[in-house]
């Protein structure tokens, strides 16, 4: 019997997500649950400590003005521990998108399954279309009007 104990306590170790993605007041969210519903969704993975995506944070403000009809979130990934820095991100650069805590190894563990690629920094953008399905992952800096295009595109495909 407790053998079984012990194999079932350590399945649940393994299986078991060391951190799971909250909103910044700390409710559970999936991303499953929030993309697709019939829009476009574009989400920035950053963190607080990133330089480039302080610099550029502001695009997808741009681009949520540039194209209403897309769900638009930010996702930092400076994890529980980095809660406060990731509000203050959120504050000082007056993000009104939703933004969304998680880690790197849950992100990285996300895109491997979504996409079969690691997670290689931050900026990265994930694009959603309507259905929901993540159809493009671009690590580095991505413009208002770089995301508009693109969907526009995939929109005629």
């Amino acid at each position: 019997m407790l053998s079984i104990i012990t194999l079932l306590c350590t399945w649940l170790l393994i299986t078991t997500p060391a951190a799971a993605m909250t909103d910044l007041q700390g409710q559970p969210v999936k991303l499953e649950n929030i993309v697709g519903k019939g829009k476009w969704t574009v989400m920035k993975i950053w963190a607080s400590d990133c330089h480039v995506c302080r610099q550029t944070i502001h695009y997808l403000s741009d681009f949520e003005v540039s194209f209403p009809d897309a769900a638009v979130y930010g996702i930092s990934i400076d994890g529980q521990a980095g809660k406060a820095a990731a509000q203050a991100f959120v504050q000082q650069y007056q993000l009104d998108f939703p933004n969304l805590l998680s880690d790197l190894g849950e992100m990285n563990a996300y895109l491997n399954k979504a996409a079969g690629e690691d997670l290689y920094g931050t900026p990265t953008m994930l694009v959603f279309n309507p259905q929901g399905k993540l159809i493009a992952v671009q690590p580095g800096p991505v413009t208002a009007d770089e995301l508009v295009a693109f969907i526009k595109k995939e929109q005629k495909s």
